[in-house]
């Protein structure tokens, strides 16, 4: 048996509700109710084709877990100082709604009890590149081996038109830029 309607990934998805409750064992936890609006590949977005159901993304709070889900609450904006503070229902002062607020969450199927079902998260993925700055040696070597490309100004003191470019690097006279292989071979 399936409850399944979203496939397996990373998923943006707007914020529709939230609050805190109870499990059924008697712990905190913080619910947050979500529309999922696109599907994550890679680093690129696709609008669904439809909107499909709404999910809750349930976050049992226990000293195991508490450090995890605040993790999760901080990555997503959450600032305050008080659990209080996730649901406006109990009079805490500075309530923070994510309601409106786009998040990026991670379905994945999970099978409990003979059912398939999804199973929704606060997606902790980074899905900016990860780079190292470039250090100040690279850059002296860089500049020691186009000093002189660099140090040249185009000619008549004017930017060079896509048509003299061309002249200047035609296409079929093996002046193009080097390959991705070639340029494992430069020594810096």
């Amino acid at each position: 048996m399936s409850d399944i309607h979203y496939r397996e990934g990373f998923y943006s998805a707007e914020v529709i509700g939230q609050r805190m409750t109870e499990t059924r064992n008697g712990n905190p936890q913080f619910e947050l109710s979500i529309q999922p609006v696109s599907r994550i590949e890679g680093h690129a977005e696709f609008p669904l084709d439809e909107i499909g159901p709404t999910r809750c993304l349930y976050m049992v709070i226990t000293p195991k877990t508490g450090g995890w889900v605040l993790d999760g609450l901080r990555l997503i904006g959450f600032e305050g100082d008080s659990f209080s503070q996730l649901d406006n229902s109990l009079g805490g002062d500075n309530f923070h709604s994510f309601i409106g607020k786009t998040v990026r969450v991670l379905c994945r199927h999970e099978t409990w009890e003979e059912v398939t079902r999804e199973k929704w998260r606060i997606s902790t993925y980074q899905f900016e590149l990860a780079a190292t700055a470039v250090s100040r040696q690279k850059i002296r070597e860089l500049d020691a081996l186009f000093g002189t490309q660099l140090n040249t100004p185009p000619p008549s003191g004017k930017s060079q038109s896509d048509d003299e470019i061309a002249v200047k690097y035609p296409v079929d006279d093996g002046n193009l830029p080097p390959s991705d292989e070639q340029v494992e071979d430069i020594p810096f």
